[in-house]
This record gives structure tokens, sequence and C-alpha cells, in this order.
């Protein structure tokens, strides 16, 4: 019964990421753009089942030729078991604004969330995990109706074991708007995340996470984005 559930599930999966040239935006007047995103991430084991976490991460835009963002963020995890655990924290970010004319704009982000995960026959893992979001954009006006967005991140995603330093991974991740965002209303989609990738764990502290993801926007061209992500844990 349950090599039956995980087929399925497979099954599913690996049916969303292929599809993703079939679910492109609505507008594809201007072309994709390519980016890089890349983050440093310190892990620390402070007590039993508590690990606080720390991460800096910069994103590219116009293919890459400029700098679209910066973030760091610290972050509390709790782990209840193997099979679930929770998170939540807080992001600052500096974000290349395009439409009020001032450069970078900031904006505030907390979150909070959890994680469901089964392991089937210790060699592929799936995990389930929804995450609530709120970003404030604290430059734009305080009557603007795009100043703050609150959002439900789902995601869905496997990681293969194989014995070795290696771990591919693939996963989907769908943003839903929980309340008004301008022109958007409760409950439309924002976008949707396709990750394939794989990690590299070359020594007992080190992860290197490299991926490729296609960012689809349902209002505006995706985003292809290549993803080189570093984990110092200790």
């Amino acid at each position: 019964m349950k090599n039956r559930i995980f087929r399925v599930l497979l099954a599913l999966t690996l049916l969303g990421i292929i599809a993703i040239p079939s679910l492109k935006a609505q507008n594809q007047a201007e072309p994709e753009d390519f980016r890089i995103w890349g983050q440093f991430y310190i892990k620390k084991k402070i007590t039993k089942g508590f690990t606080a976490m720390l991460y800096g991460e910069i994103r590219t835009m116009d293919n890459s030729t400029k700098l679209n963002q910066w973030m760091i963020c610290p972050e509390l995890l709790y782990t209840f078991n193997q099979y679930a655990s929770v998170t939540a924290g807080y992001r600052y970010n500096m974000i290349m604004s395009d439409k009020y004319d001032k450069g970078f704009e900031n904006c505030h982000r907390w979150f909070a969330g959890g994680t469901a995960s089964y392991t089937f026959g210790n060699v592929v893992k799936l995990s389930l995990r929804e995450l609530f979001e709120q970003l404030n954009y604290t430059d734009r006006p305080s009557e603007a109706l795009n100043r703050q967005l609150n959002s439900l991140r789902s995601r869905l995603r496997l990681d293969f074991k194989t014995g070795t330093p290696f771990t591919p991974h693939i996963d989907a991740e769908h943003f839903l708007y929980l309340t008004n965002y301008g022109s958007f209303m409760a409950g439309e989609t924002w976008m949707t995340r396709y990750t394939g990738g794989v990690s590299w764990k070359f020594a007992k502290e080190h992860t290197i996470d490299l991926f490729y993801r296609y960012v689809q926007y349902y209002v505006k061209p995706g985003l292809h984005v290549l993803g080189i992500f570093y984990t110092f844990s200790f």
C-alpha cells in the first residue's frame, strides 16, 4: 500500500515538473529573464530539537547583469521527530524597485510554518511544507494597495538518497494570496516554482546545493534561475 501511494505521489510530482513548458505566464510579450541566486547558510544545533539558522543571499536580474536584491534572514527550527518540524523567522530585504523610481526599497518578511515528511524504504524522502509569510514594503505609501503581501506557500519535495554524498531532489511550490494585493484578490495564485537539483555533502559540516528553478508568474514572463547554495552546519 505504501509503495502504491509513493508511486502515485512521485508520478504527480514528475508530471508537474515535466509540464513546465505548457504552464507559461499569460503575458509573453517580454522575454523570460535568466537569474543567479547565491546563498551562504549557517546552521547550529543549540539544544535537543532546536536549531538556529542564519543565511545571506543575493539575486541578480536582467540576465544576471544587475543586482536584483540582497537579504539576510535569522530563523529558528524545532524538530519533533523524523516526521515533523516547525520553523519561524524574519528576513530583511533590499529589493530593486522598478515602479517607484527609488532604486532599492526595504522589505521586511515574517514567516512561520511546518514540514511533514516520510521516507520510503530509506531511498526516497517525501516532504510537504506549508509556510505562511507576510511581506511589508515600508518605503511604499501607507495607503498603497501593494504595501503588504500575505501568502501561503505550499511545497511538495522529493529527495532521492543514493548512498553517496550526492542527493538529487525535485520540488514544486505554490504561492497563494491570502489577502488582496494590488490588483490581485485573496485566493488567487501569485506564482509557482519548479526546482530540480542536487546536494553535495562533501564534508561533515559542508554542503553545496546546485539547482535549476523555473519561476512561473501568471501575469508576467517567468524566470530561469541557477541557484548555488552553500551550508555550514556545526
